[in-house]
């Protein structure tokens, strides 16, 4: 591996030489980024060549329960502070490849190398398996927001945006998606009192259901209460509620401040609902019941209110926001293993997204485990270090161990730490807001671009996707620019749109006769999704 990342350091440091028991030692170095992020790395002396790198690790992530226990068993930890990155996935994934690299400078390089996150830690986690598995040999990820941030932040976006409609419409004091600064002080208080207060009211409760079935949360996220009961519906709603505003941490406090930080950190909005079916949605989603009774009980019509959300007013994303969340999106079957923990009543990473990483990522790569348990994370010390084992047999194997919860559980069982095992067997609901990048072939005709002529160059707009709301009508023709220039006609035929461009707009200048050149593509559709494509043509000159 090329150290390249040595060039990013800006400060080093052996701390200590600590013994853990007797049975092995640790050395931990640490120091800092050059972009100011933490990093820590224990190396133990009876290392087994494994190397585990986690987001929210310095500074003294090496120090807990169970990252003691898995050096203990041989692996080396180590990892950096999201402090500075933040929803940076990108500038993250760069910052464990240093750490890689610091280690390999010090230590040699490691048989394999995982990353082992939880929460954003496990996004990123996700988002550097797929970037770089050159440096990444697979994965534990941890509560994560597999769906992607695209998908995530809309299904965060579709609560907020059924509570104000229906509790506050048209009130300014209830932001969706341009989250102020000081969110902190007023938009996020003025939030929750307002669903505290509609949750004292029979109508109140109903919109409140509605707004966290149609975002797919979980009917169970406080620990301190016990998992409802099917069919007791003035439970499941109140476990609703909990997701969006009673639990910590609440759906609508992370709603204003991660908002916020990725609106800044994007340049725009990386979420929409132009175009979305909230009806369609949730007849198709999990816990659709709970909201019908709800509606009884307040004496309300569930089909007026579905009705105010489809003639509400809509929001849409800015393109460049979301390629800057590119790498933040699952796009390839895995190349690597991994292992998912997840607990079904998540409300931050809620569980459905599983499905979504699922479908996009899927292979003989990927094992799911799901918990027993209520609120973000909160898994214990034997659950982790079971999933990293199995992870590690994987890898020396070739072959997966049981991953089934019996298995699972006797294997959490057998590690010396504090903590009843929970895995369980479960399915997740088909996420709603299932998003990926997806090609939109652009296939020129004529293939030859007269320059200075006055014809004309034509192309065919084919999205390979059979989602509605990317239809080849959906695509904004006003945007769209071949090498720059605008198109003069177009026309739409079945799942096709034809884009007409002036040849001699696009053949101008770009190369001698004969070449084939290549030609950006760029657009987007109604909602603010981009398309970013390239058409390469033979160029004909005629001066």
């Amino acid at each position: 591996m090329h150290l390249t990342g040595l060039r990013r350091l800006a400060g080093v440091g052996l701390l200590a030489m600590f013994a853990l028991g007797t049975a092995y030692a640790a050395e931990v170095t640490s120091g800092t980024l050059a972009d100011g992020t933490p990093w820590r790395i224990d190396y133990p002396e009876n290392w087994n060549g494994t190397l585990l790198v986690s987001l929210d690790y310095a500074p003294n992530g090496g120090a807990s329960a169970t990252n003691l226990e898995l050096q203990a068993r041989g692996f080396a930890t180590s990892g950096v502070s999201r402090g500075i990155t933040g929803w940076s996935v990108g500038d993250a994934i760069d910052n464990h490849v240093s750490v890689v690299e610091l280690f390999t400078a010090a230590y040699g390089p490691p048989a394999y190398t995982f990353v082992n996150g939880s929460s954003l830690g496990a996004h990123t986690g996700a988002s550097a398996i797929q970037a770089r598995p050159d440096v990444f040999d697979g994965g534990v990820l941890q509560c994560g927001s597999l769906a992607g941030i695209i998908g995530l932040w809309n299904g965060k976006a579709d609560a907020l945006f059924v509570l104000k409609t229906l509790l506050a419409p048209g009130d300014p004091r209830y932001p969706v998606i341009d989250i102020p600064d000081d969110f902190a002080t007023v938009t996020r208080p003025d939030w929750l009192a307002l669903v505290e207060a509609a949750q004292a009211t029979p109508e109140g409760r109903a919109r409140i259901a509605l707004a966290g079935v149609i975002a797919q949360l979980p009917t169970w996220s406080s620990p301190a209460k016990p998992v409802p009961t099917p069919g007791d519906y003035d439970a499941l709603q109140e476990g609703l509620y909990d997701s969006l505003a009673g639990a910590f941490p609440p759906v609508i406090g992370q709603a204003m401040s991660s908002r916020n930080e990725i609106n800044r950190r994007a340049g725009g909005n990386i979420s929409w609902n132009l175009g979305i079916d909230y009806a369609a949605i949730l007849a198709e989603v999990d816990n659709s019941d709970v909201v019908q009774a709800m509606y009884d009980q307040a004496g309300l019509s569930l089909a007026d209110d579905l009705a105010a959300l489809a003639a509400a007013e809509r929001f849409v994303a800015d393109p460049d926001a979301i390629r800057w969340a590119r790498v933040q999106v699952p796009v390839n079957p895995l190349a690597v293993p991994v292992v998912t923990i997840n607990g079904i009543g998540d409300m931050i990473s809620p569980v459905a997204g599983q499905q979504a990483y699922e479908a996009v990522a899927g292979s003989e790569n990927l094992r799911q485990t799901y918990t027993q348990t209520a609120g973000h994370c909160g898994f214990n010390g034997p659950e982790v270090v079971a999933a990293v084992e199995v992870l590690q047999l994987r890898a020396d194997t070739g072959t997966w161990p049981p991953t089934d919860p019996v298995s699972m559980n006797a294997r959490a069982a057998a590690v010396n730490l504090t903590g009843t095992p929970r895995f369980i067997e479960y399915e997740p609901d088909e996420f709603a807001r299932f998003f990926t990048f997806f090609d939109v072939p652009a296939d020129p005709g004529p293939d030859v671009i007269v320059a200075h002529s006055s014809g004309k160059v034509h192309v065919e707009l084919t999205p390979a996707t059979d989602a509605a709301e990317f239809a080849a009508g959906s695509i904004d023709v006003g945007s769209i620019r071949l090498a720059g220039a605008a198109p003069v006609d177009s026309r739409l035929d079945g799942n096709s749109l034809r884009v007409s461009f002036r040849a001699r707009d696009v053949g101008n200048g770009t190369s001698e006769s004969g070449d084939d050149i290549a030609l950006p593509l760029t657009g987007a559709y109604v909602n603010g999704v981009p398309i970013d494509e390239e058409v390469v043509v033979r160029l004909k000159r005629r001066d």
